[in-house]
């Protein structure tokens, strides 16, 4: 059973820092494959905005549900290496559906959204591998220590939430090795399934974005050049 003392020191720390207006949320997410690239990418919210930002999604979401040409329901999850190859049914409509040359658009228009939304800027994170299991985490602690650099060098704290349910142990042991009085990472990485968070489906696909932009897949050519030229104000995506 989960302590509740321990869940209202993490929302009190959340509000001490809310009060001083320093605080930060990452909504994280991995892509790759196991054959030579792992990546990382990230939404980062200032919470000052996070409702601003979140306005401008749901805006986006209930455009494409009304649009007649789409009909995207406002909580289907967008999981971009479904989405965009043309995998499921996300449309109401079952010719749209069948067209797998419609997915591309969408998936532009919400890069561009989440490139506008207030109070927000995306970034990624990638290493070439030949060894993803181990990889993957590894580039998440060397991304989670410099993360924390940075938030101490700006006086800074910040929370991550991280698409999962929670079995993923080796998150929480690399936040657990940061220590000391100079640690700007509040608390383990908090785990929600992406489908039930707007914010994270934005990482996945900034995460998937940056990776077709670094492994170039001959069949993906068309979204080699979507995370510069879409998202021209984010980090990376950046070798660690």
């Amino acid at each position: 059973m989960p302590s509740t003392a321990g869940t209202g020191l993490r929302w009190r720390l959340v509000e001490l820092t809310t009060e001083r207006g320093n605080l930060r949320v990452f909504y994280v997410d991995d892509s790759g494959n196991a054959r030579d690239v792992a990546a990382l990418g990230w939404l980062e919210v200032d919470v000052r905005r996070w409702n601003a930002a979140m306005e401008d999604w749901r805006r986006f979401r209930t455009e494409l549900y009304e649009d007649e040409k789409t009909r995207i329901p406002v909580d289907y999850e967008f999981h971009a290496v479904k989405f965009i190859p043309g995998r499921g049914n996300p449309s109401l409509l079952e010719s749209w559906n069948r067209q797998k040359r419609h997915r591309g658009p969408v998936a532009l228009r919400a890069l561009e959204v989440i490139a506008g939304m207030p109070g927000t800027r995306a970034g990624a994170v990638y290493r070439r591998t030949g060894d993803y299991a181990h990889d993957r985490i590894d580039l998440y602690r060397t991304w989670l220590r410099r993360l924390n650099d940075e938030l101490r060098a700006s006086d800074s704290y910040a929370m991550v939430i991280v698409d999962g349910d929670g079995t993923e142990h080796a998150y929480r042991r690399v936040h657990r090795e940061l220590s000391g009085a100079g640690r700007r990472v509040i608390e383990d990485s908090l785990f929600q399934p992406a489908g039930e968070s707007h914010f994270l489906q934005c990482a996945d696909l900034v995460a998937y974005t940056a990776y077709q932009s670094v492994v170039r897949h001959p069949g993906k050519r068309f979204m080699w050049d979507w995370f510069g030229s879409r998202l021209p104000l984010a980090q990376g995506p950046a070798a660690l």
